[in-house]
């Protein structure tokens, strides 16, 4: 037996809100989970953003 999934188009996903904390990215018109953020991504985020924020703004501190 075949189950029909119901296809979302873009704005139906934009529009998509399911009130939880899950992220999902879109396939093939079907939502799918996506895993939550490592802690080592995290690290590698935070650290980009330092580095980023110091060349932009070298003389003055961060955050304010």
């Amino acid at each position: 037996m075949t189950t029909a999934v119901n296809k979302l188009t873009l704005v139906e996903y934009l529009a998509y809100d399911d009130g939880t904390d899950v992220k999902y990215e879109l396939v093939d018109g079907e939502l799918v989970e996506m895993p939550p953020e490592s802690d080592r991504n995290n690290l590698i985020s935070l650290s980009l953003s330092t580095f980023t924020v110091s060349q932009v703004c070298p003389d003055s501190t961060y955050p304010p």
